[in-house]
């Protein structure tokens, strides 16, 4: 910045050219940085308290936390303990089958862990969560006995058919039980 001398004999600043630029660019940044933290704030108000609630959808739909509710599989196992472990929130895609909501179960945040043979209608699970079929009894195809085996029921009805052919519908649970086959098996208690 150069300087002159004014009547009083003080010296006085002078703009040239380069100092108005200069000037000018920190108005700018500074006006830039002030619209960026209001744009971040908002986006984190946004994201931490939603869109404002009790207000009704402008299409008339039901509230998009409805509509993942219906369009979820939820996967329930219970172990001869007592445990019972969740797996809630499985998106649901058409023409789905237990064997498909196993396999969306392995990419859960706490992922599923399961063996089975046979591919398609024909899959048979030997495994869940480590713990294995017992063999002899009616895991090897034989009438009620005592080796437990995995059994699942959907919506509290027993499973007439193979996992890999068993079609789920949206908003379907299925449970599964580790325990020697009945000739009248009764649903899981919840």
């Amino acid at each position: 910045m150069s300087t002159s001398r004014a009547r009083g004999g003080y010296d006085r600043p002078v703009r040239d050219s380069f100092d108005a630029a200069e000037w000018f660019l920190k108005r700018v940044l500074i006006a830039g940085l002030v619209v960026l933290v209001v744009a971040v704030g908002l986006v984190f108000v946004l994201k931490r308290f939603g869109p404002a609630s009790g207000a009704a959808p402008a299409t008339g739909q039901a509230s998009p936390g409805a509509a993942e509710q219906q369009q979820t599989i939820t996967l329930a196992v219970h172990f001869p303990d007592g445990f019972h472990a969740t797996w809630a929130g499985l998106a649901y895609t058409p023409n789905m089958t237990v064997l498909d909501a196993m396999v969306a179960a392995k990419g859960h945040r706490r992922p599923l862990m399961f063996t089975f043979t046979g591919s398609g209608t024909t899959a048979f699970l030997t495994s869940l969560e480590g713990l294995a079929n017992e063999s002899g009894g009616s895991a090897a195809g034989g009438g009620p006995g005592s080796a437990r085996f995995w059994q699942f029921w959907i919506n509290g009805r027993f499973a007439t058919s193979g996992m890999g052919a068993a079609m789920l519908n949206p908003g379907d649970r299925v449970t599964w039980v580790f325990e020697p086959y009945h000739d009248n098996p009764k649903p899981p208690t919840p």
